[in-house]
């Protein structure tokens, strides 16, 4: 049976059946069709952002402080397990910290210790600053002391400004 180009790309771009699409991949790696394993590649990557948006889901309000930090554990997994290709991560360093000093504290130890958080710009593509530490600490700003208001305010000002 020969393939139609256009009809087997318009099925790509339709199909949100993972498997489906990586065992077509795999004949078109042995057919040589390299144009269509482009296609396929292009899907599989929109189907994984679209699976990884929803795993992080998007801002929830009226959270405590408690509720926030546990909720900025839980993405910071969800990147951990993006960034090493499947494997469930768990935040060990920062797990370790909130059960040593308590939430609060380990908030204000990590911003008072960095000049920026290493995720803020990965919590600003996929809009949960609401998950950085220092957006935690201005939100609650009654928490915390006017030093660590201020870093956290120059922290997030650092941010390149979105579109």
């Amino acid at each position: 049976m020969k393939l139609n180009p256009a009809a087997a790309t318009l099925a790509i771009n339709k199909s949100t059946d993972q498997p489906w699409l990586e065992e077509f991949r795999t004949r078109m790696i042995a057919a040589k069709k390299l144009a269509m394993v482009t296609a396929l590649d292009r899907r599989l990557a929109e189907l994984d952002e679209l699976a990884f948006r929803t795993a992080i889901g998007s801002p929830r309000a009226g959270l405590s402080l408690i509720e926030r930090v546990r909720e900025s554990v839980r993405i910071h997994q969800e990147f951990l397990t993006r960034k090493h290709l499947d494997k469930r991560f768990r935040a060990a360093r920062i797990s370790a910290m909130v059960k040593r000093w308590g939430e609060k504290e380990a908030v204000s130890r990590t911003v008072m210790s960095l000049n920026m958080s290493t995720g803020l710009e990965l919590l600003a593509k996929y809009s949960r600053l609401d998950c950085a530490y220092e957006q935690i600490i201005l939100d609650f700003p009654h928490e915390f002391h006017e030093g660590l208001i201020a870093k956290a305010r120059a922290n997030l000002a650092r941010l390149p400004q979105q579109p």
